[in-house]
């Protein structure tokens, strides 16, 4: 797609960057694609998240900014991500807001291409695909689905309720619109910042998708997101995978309690949790008629009980590693 984009009033995009100790070759090289984009109008606002870091941001960042403003806060206690991106958002001034991670690397027409589609859709959120690379760089996939098979970026008009039990938009690939995104404030602790975006989105306003890949996405040992992530255990898969749910719904219920299909998937949650507790004939069939809304967990969960726990860790495995 051309990166040229003629306009004569160009939006101002804020890009929120949260830090927490950053691997300082990839916040350089981060750095360095922020600084080469192509869209002129554009201000950074860093948080960085961890109190007892003394380094000198600023003298960093001056060594690699300098096509346009930025500016560093730091909190006084560690909030987390999610946490720091909402203290972010509530700092931004400019017409939209592209968030932005430490670690990866975004191509030069990246800004200049969703400010173009968000202009010309009239979208609240706009997502785009992405390039995966590895620690040292090395271009691994040219497409998020080739290492991620499950995150699947579906389109049309019931795309809220494909976000009700699994987000397809990742957050540095954003572009969102500023006011909208202040109404969706605080970010409940439950969804990650992008996933929180996108449901409000696909539920009161407009989700598009955009499938260029638009930046460099660095997967490592350290992310904080990833299918499985954390789940080594049964009970580590409740906690994370049932439980979570469970209280995700209550969440979705309370801002969005008109919407009838998720009403439905509130029972589904509902039903996972009863039967990971109380494993009997009405619990089975109960969570077996609402396996619609994801066949495969549903089958999961269903013989999970009875699976000996080296098979269980052998198939969170395989789903981790994208085999199943």
């Amino acid at each position: 797609m051309d990166g040229i984009f003629n306009m004569e009033n160009f939006p101002k995009v804020d890009i929120l960057m949260a830090i927490y100790k950053p691997n300082l070759k990839w916040l350089e090289e981060q750095l360095i694609s922020l600084n080469n984009q192509t869209y002129k109008e554009l201000n950074l606002i860093v948080w960085n998240d961890c109190p007892d870091d003394n380094f000198n941001y600023d003298d960093f960042l001056k060594k690699y900014i300098n096509k346009f403003k930025f500016k560093i806060y730091k909190g006084k206690n560690n909030f987390g991500s999610n946490k720091a991106f909402e203290e972010l958002t509530k700092l931004a001034t400019g017409q939209y807001i592209a968030y932005c991670d430490q670690d990866d690397i975004w191509l030069p027409e990246k800004i200049n291409v969703l400010v173009k589609y968000m202009i010309k859709s009239k979208a609240d959120l706009i997502c785009s695909d992405m390039y995966v690379i590895d620690k040292k760089g090395k271009i691994v996939a040219d497409k998020i689905t080739k290492v991620r098979p499950h995150q699947i970026f579906y389109k049309g008009t019931n795309l809220f309720e494909y976000l009700f039990s699994k987000n397809f938009v990742t957050g540095c690939t954003t572009l969102v619109n500023a006011e909208f995104a202040k109404k969706t404030l605080p970010f409940p602790k439950e969804y990650v910042h992008d996933w929180w975006l996108a449901l409000n989105a696909a539920a009161n306003g407009k989700l598009e998708i955009v499938e260029d890949s638009l930046i460099k996405y660095r997967i490592h040992d350290t992310n904080q997101t990833g299918m499985l992530n954390g789940v080594n255990t049964k009970k580590d898969y409740y906690d994370k995978r049932i439980k979570l749910v469970k209280n995700r719904s209550e969440i979705l219920i309370e801002r969005f309690a008109d919407n009838k299909t998720l009403n439905k998937f509130a029972q589904f949650a509902k039903y996972r949790d009863l039967y990971y507790k109380q494993r009997n004939l009405k619990n089975f069939y109960n969570l077996f008629k609402l396996r619609y809304f994801n066949k495969l967990t549903t089958y999961f969960e269903l013989i999970m009980p009875i699976l000996p726990e080296f098979i269980f860790k052998f198939i969170i495995k395989q789903i981790r590693n994208g085999n199943i």
